[in-house]
């Protein structure tokens, strides 16, 4: 949950996060405070176990040393915490984001409300906590997606820490929870091939990314995928949840008369009045 945060002239300069017994102060703003001293009186304020600080103000993840511990004891390197009843597996010393996006609360659990008996697809999935919530609910299969192994094996653990059977490997025993190691855009196109569809699909890719022939960016193609996905993947009456933390992000007017914004919505109140992420629905 999200603790506190302190903005100054609309802009968040940090912002205290707890997990279990750990906070992580997520420093957005560069700022000459005594970082140690803060450190200290949070822990202190909220009878937390540490702190750690992630230097959000360096627009480089791959940049050592870009997360501290600056006050308490040093936290174990895996964590299990607890959302709506479900376990996820946090870790919160090796990269700025630690395995579960906490402004996405409300979203999973409207993903969990309409997800029962139906076939759902988690593209980007990072650490799989949507394919989670909507398998929990009784989704009829789950289709998680992300290219990276490290966060595959993490959905994973994630499925098996709530006890939910998921097929990773070949070696693994069937599944109606499938995790794919994939590239999105590949495995769109295997499931235009195949004829794959869908009746919940969740969107929310990153800000920018990198691979040896694609280069992506959620403002300038996000149109095209969105109606590729639509076109090719969604089936009748489904709908597609698509969300982005960009924050100068604008829905392409070419299909914005299809879209329902759900920012309102899915924004938690701690986060207000911010906005860390928007999220839209488009319905076929």
């Amino acid at each position: 949950m999200r603790l506190l945060q302190e903005t100054k002239n609309d802009q968040l300069i940090y912002a205290l996060d707890k997990y279990a017994d750990y906070g992580v102060l997520q420093m957005y703003v560069e700022i000459s405070e005594d970082l140690n001293e803060l450190g200290n009186t949070l822990l202190s304020k909220y009878k937390l176990k540490g702190i750690y600080f992630k230097k959000r103000f360096i627009n480089n993840p791959k940049e050592e040393n870009l997360t501290e511990l600056i006050a308490g004891e040093e936290a174990p390197d895996e964590i299990v915490v607890v959302e709506n009843d479900f376990k996820f597996l946090i870790k919160l010393k090796e990269r700025l984001d630690v395995g579960l996006f906490l402004d996405h609360r409300i979203s999973r659990e409207i993903i969990m409300s309409q997800c029962k008996n139906k076939d759902v697809l988690n593209l980007f999935a990072y650490t799989g906590s949507f394919s989670v919530y909507a398998a929990a609910a009784g989704a009829k299969s789950t289709t998680t997606v992300d290219l990276s192994n490290t966060y595959c094996k993490w959905a994973q653990k994630n499925f098996e820490l709530n006890n939910i059977p998921v097929k990773y490997s070949a070696s693994d025993a069937p599944s109606d929870n499938l995790i794919w190691k994939e590239d999105v855009f590949d495995f769109i196109d295997i499931a235009k091939e195949t004829n794959s569809k869908y009746d919940i699909i969740i969107l929310d890719p990153p800000t920018f990314s990198r691979n040896k022939t694609r280069v992506f960016h959620v403002q300038e193609d996000h149109e095209k995928l969105i109606k590729k996905i639509q076109e090719h993947l969604l089936n009748p009456g489904g709908f597609l949840f698509f969300s982005t933390n960009l924050i100068s992000f604008a829905l392409s007017h070419y299909i914005r008369p299809g879209a329902d914004k759900l920012t309102k919505k899915t924004v938690p109140a701690e986060f207000l009045p911010l906005r860390p992420h928007q999220s839209f629905v488009f319905y076929n």
